[in-house]
């Protein structure tokens, strides 16, 4: 009997579902993530493509050239080939900022992909903690249906026995068939809810795959300006606006550059099918090594550039708008937050002694019903007390969790 009991415990740990692991599952299989992710080796790549201008390049040349007709200084066909290198020995420091500019959005694509994580581990726990408030919901109907359909059949026999009246029957049937409905409801709601987490999860939900309770929390205590600090410090949206502005600055810088000169080297060794000479003087040699130094300076593009610059300045003016908005809209959400935690930690004391109350209620009216010196609606109000009480705990409680992920999101760190 012991080893049957332990199989059947051991199959529901094998088909449950807890919280850390939907939200391992929507982390592994959600393609928004996996598209962040993407995403940040793309940057990377491009990191080490603004790298490759400190490198030369060498690159191998070949051409075949016909004529129908000769001439002193050319023949009917001829063919050369040889090795180019060039090398950017000054670019104005463009290059330099090109890569400082391209690690700054590394950065970014890492912040970008935080946020999304944050966002979609805020979404699995939401409607897990929605689906576990569904859940209790039906079990606490069910029960109440039970009860009620027990007090409906006691009901019945008094009054086929002359010992209740017709309408205590017809307020008792009446609040089972009610409740019944509820039940569906309920049940309803959780069928949708559960395809909400089945998509969240990308599919890697299973059919008969319950979802377990949530492990008791000791919410800490915490001030809202300890709070504000540690969003102000943490939150990738607004990181990501502050590396803007550094990228904004270094890219006028590299528009800047266009004013300065710049100076590359090219080598090139050449092969030709044959020398010819002239008389006495060569005038093709067999091959022949050349250095070329190139030295530019823009002096005048008819403002180019200058509007380039402002422009880039505006958009730095921009920036630094959207951050500010983003402050406020951050410091609004995290106080509406708040709010809502203390209110859940309040509303969970509250529905607590209401529970004990309702319960100590429920007990003494139906002893009350079993003597038969009560009214059967009496008893209803009591079992109905009694289950808008549990139902109101098992909200506060699921609730609670909810207030508290949000301000971990809206934080974007751990509250201990």
């Amino acid at each position: 009997m012991k080893i049957a009991v332990l199989i059947l415990q051991t199959t529901a740990m094998l088909w449950s579902l807890t919280l850390d692991e939907a939200i391992n599952r929507a982390e592994q299989f959600s393609p928004e993530l996996k598209q962040a992710q993407a995403n940040v080796r793309y940057t990377k790549a491009l990191k080490s493509e603004a790298y490759s201008n400190y490198f030369p390049t060498l690159s191998a040349t070949y051409s075949y050239k016909y004529r129908d007709k000769a001439t002193l200084f050319s023949r009917t066909d001829s063919y050369q080939y040889g090795l180019v290198g060039n090398y950017n020995l000054f670019n104005g420091l463009a290059d330099f900022l090109n890569v400082a500019n391209a690690k700054e959005q590394i950065k970014i694509s890492n912040l970008q992909e935080k946020a999304i994580k944050e966002d979609l581990i805020l979404a699995v726990k939401n409607t897990y903690i929605e689906l576990l408030k569904i859940k209790k919901e039906v079990s606490v109907q069910k029960d109440a249906l039970k009860l009620l359909s027990k007090q409906y059949d006691d009901i019945k026999n008094r009054f086929e026995l002359g010992m209740s009246a017709k309408n205590e029957l017809l307020q008792v049937d009446v609040s089972l068939q009610n409740t019944k409905h509820a039940l569906l409801k309920a049940q309803s709601a959780k069928i949708k809810k559960r395809a909400q987490l089945f998509k969240l999860l990308n599919g890697n939900l299973k059919v008969d795959e319950t979802i377990e309770e949530i492990d008791n929390i000791n919410f800490p205590t915490f001030s809202l300006n300890n709070l504000k600090k540690e969003m102000l410090n943490q939150r990738s949206e607004l990181a990501v606006l502050k590396i803007k502005t550094n990228q904004l600055k270094m890219q006028r810088n590299i528009i800047r550059a266009d004013y300065i000169p710049k100076v590359n080297i090219t080598l090139n060794h050449t092969i030709y099918d044959k020398s010819e000479k002239l008389g006495s003087s060569i005038a093709l040699p067999k091959d022949e090594t050349t250095a070329i130094v190139n030295a530019t300076w823009k002096l005048f593009e008819g403002g180019k550039t200058l509007a380039k610059e402002e422009a880039k300045i505006e958009e730095l003016s921009i920036n630094n708008s959207e951050i500010d908005s983003l402050i406020q809209s951050l410091e609004f959400q995290l106080h509406e937050a708040y709010e809502d935690y203390l209110l859940a930690k309040n509303s969970q004391k509250i529905a607590q002694h209401s529970l004990a109350s309702a319960k100590e209620n429920y007990r003494i009216i139906s002893d009350l019903n079993s003597e038969g010196s009560i009214e059967a609606v009496t008893l209803l109000d009591a079992r109905l007390d009694l289950t808008q009480s549990q139902t109101l705990l098992n909200n506060a409680q699921l609730d609670l969790y909810i207030a508290y992920a949000k301000l971990e999101r809206i934080v974007e760190a751990k509250i201990r």
